[in-house]
């Protein structure tokens, strides 16, 4: 059984994975998974205006 509304992918381009509790960027408001939700992770170029 496929759940396709559920879960988001991981905005990194080199990722995309479907993770199901995703995390949202406080400072981009992207949306990563566990392994690139970090500002260094994701090279977030927000991260300087936290």
């Amino acid at each position: 059984m496929e759940f396709p509304h559920l879960g988001k992918q991981c905005a990194l381009t080199t990722c995309k994975q479907l993770d199901f509790l995703p995390f949202k960027c406080d400072a981009c408001s992207r949306i990563f998974c566990k392994d690139h939700y970090t500002y260094r992770e994701h090279n977030c170029e927000n991260a300087f205006k936290k």
